[in-house]
């Protein structure tokens, strides 16, 4: 089995990336601020969010998909 393609954005950032061997896959818009946690979640669970939300947007690879996996992860820290 092979290995699964790795994002565009990732083979930026490890300088690995050719425009000649671009596939040209999905690309997700990227957010320019990160949201405010759901009301649900903890105290704890809603700085882990905005830590995890942080980080991502550090790298520029925070997108909207990755809101809905950062609150689970959140929730269940």
């Amino acid at each position: 089995m092979a290995r699964p393609d790795k994002p565009k954005d990732q083979k930026m950032l490890e300088g690995t990336y050719r425009k000649d061997r671009d596939k040209g896959g999905l690309v997700l818009p990227k957010l320019s601020e990160i949201p405010e946690p759901p009301k649900y979640l903890s105290t704890l669970a809603k700085e882990y969010f905005k830590n995890i939300c942080l980080t991502l947007k550090e790298f520029n690879i925070l997108t909207g998909a990755d809101i809905y996996l950062v609150v689970l992860l959140a929730g269940n820290l």
